[in-house]
């Protein structure tokens, strides 16, 4: 009888293991498909060289969300701008991110602008032909613009700039 019961606490224990481990490897594999159907996004942004010189400016893109609001929760990840390319008259800077393909990309881009009033750095931007809607921020330090070359989209009340889904 023991030799029974001993073995039915394997089988169970082995069934316990085996749920388990099918568990960890179903996880492993909706990760691994979900993290397959992201894809990048270089966002880029055309500004003026004299801007780009500015160092109390700082550019960033605030990834807002994958696809509309009723498709995906708000992720509002901040990813930097980078320096890719210079003209004589002109600078390219480039965002990176990574979104769901089948959603789209919302988002805003902004610019870190310490000792600088919100209106100096908003006359500033309001000259460069690539920045639409300059808006203040919640933190005194930062404002918020939209991209021109980028389609948006108004949920809620609130515009983004959007990238379709791929």
């Amino acid at each position: 009888m023991s030799t029974f019961l001993l073995g039915v606490l394997v089988g169970v224990l082995a069934g316990a293991g085996a749920r388990l481990l099918s568990e960890a490897v179903l996880s492993r594999l909706r990760r691994w498909a979900a993290e397959r159907e992201r894809v990048n996004a270089s966002i880029e942004l055309r500004v003026s060289a004299r801007v780009a010189a500015d160092d109390r400016l700082k550019f960033g893109l605030l990834h807002v969300r994958d696809g509309r609001v009723q498709e995906s929760e708000t992720i509002n990840e901040e990813h930097w701008f980078e320096r890719q390319g210079d003209a004589a008259d002109a600078v390219t800077l480039i965002a990176e991110t990574r979104y769901r393909r089948k959603l789209g990309l919302q988002f805003k881009c902004f610019v870190d602008h310490e000792d600088v009033r919100f209106e100096t750095v908003s006359e500033l931007l309001g000259r460069e032909a690539a920045i639409g809607e300059i808006m203040p921020s919640g933190r005194p330090e930062r404002a918020m613009f939209l991209l021109t070359s980028y389609k948006t989209t108004n949920e809620d009340g609130l515009t983004n700039n959007f990238l379709w889904p791929a």
